[in-house]
């Protein structure tokens, strides 16, 4: 829920042919500045010495949940900004690091003092900050020299202030848009069970109101009886000849095909995401393009 809820405020600038986008340290620090954290329990927890996972294994799972969040729940517009950079530069030797990290193809758009708090989280890789590195580097006049990027210790930049509180009143909102009431419930059930997507491949329809287009934190395999493809239903588009998960009028419908319960389940993280458990990880406009 907390990925979900900084992503979704994320401004995203498509980087051109060349450039190189935000790397996955970057994005996992400016969630953790946010106040997010990787499990709900362990949101109040502030302290570094509370958690002892390395920032190597904190980032592989931030990774992880946040490609599942960008499948399931995000724009599909915004999917290929969330593949890797295919360029071979040292995104953080400026800050002295001469180790390779993974990027992505966009930059968010970052205000001066957003920018300055990442700079100054990288920093703590290197060692403790103090007040006259900060206002060395708010001078441009910091120096440091070459070392290779450490992750195994706890992320030290939980001792510094949050940058934003808005990751709950955002979950908070988004829950209560998607609240429904028990009639308009079963009436999308019932309107879900005439439910029909075409195959991707030859546009064949099928019709998909018994069946469970995402179950267990998976999209539902569909076989097409015309060009005899099995593809994830994911991939089956709606009448608006656009993918069904990505369309405003036909998403809670493709949610709602297979069931008879009383819980539905929408393009909303809220509740796609709520059984998953990921292993905790704890915390302790001028546009810049970090």
């Amino acid at each position: 829920m907390h990925i979900w809820a900084f992503l979704s405020k994320l401004v995203h600038m498509p980087v051109v042919h060349g450039q190189q986008g935000i790397s996955w340290l970057e994005l996992f620090i400016l969630f953790e500045l946010h106040g997010g954290a990787l499990d709900v329990k362990s949101q109040l927890t502030t302290k570094a010495t509370c958690t002892r996972i390395s920032t190597l294994k904190a980032l592989g799972t931030f990774k992880l949940w946040a490609k599942r969040v960008i499948t399931q729940c995000g724009d599909i517009n915004v999917h290929n900004l969330y593949k890797a950079c295919k360029v071979s530069k040292l995104r953080l030797k400026p800050l002295g690091f001469t180790t390779f990290v993974s990027c992505v193809c966009f930059l968010p758009v970052l205000d001066n003092e957003h920018a300055f708090a990442l700079n100054s989280a990288l920093l703590t890789l290197r060692g403790k900050v103090t007040r006259n590195t900060l206002c060395n580097l708010r001078n441009g006049m910091h120096k440091v020299l070459p070392r290779k990027l450490g992750l195994r210790a706890a992320p030290p930049w939980r001792d510094m202030h949050l940058i934003s509180h808005h990751l709950p009143g955002t979950i908070e909102a988004a829950r209560a848009v998607h609240i429904v009431d028990e009639q308009e419930l079963q009436a999308r059930i019932r309107k879900a069970s005439n439910f029909t997507i075409a195959c991707p491949k030859c546009g064949h329809p099928k019709r998909v109101g018994h069946i469970r287009l995402f179950k267990s934190s998976k999209w539902t395999s569909l076989f097409c009886i015309s060009c005899k493809a099995h593809c994830s239903s994911r991939r089956w588009q709606c009448s608006c000849n656009k993918l069904w998960l990505a369309c405003e009028q036909h998403a809670i419908l493709g949610y709602c095909c297979g069931q008879n319960r009383t819980e539905v389940r929408t393009p909303n993280p809220a509740y796609i995401l709520e059984s998953a458990n990921p292993p905790s990880a704890s915390r302790s406009s001028s546009g810049i393009f970090c």
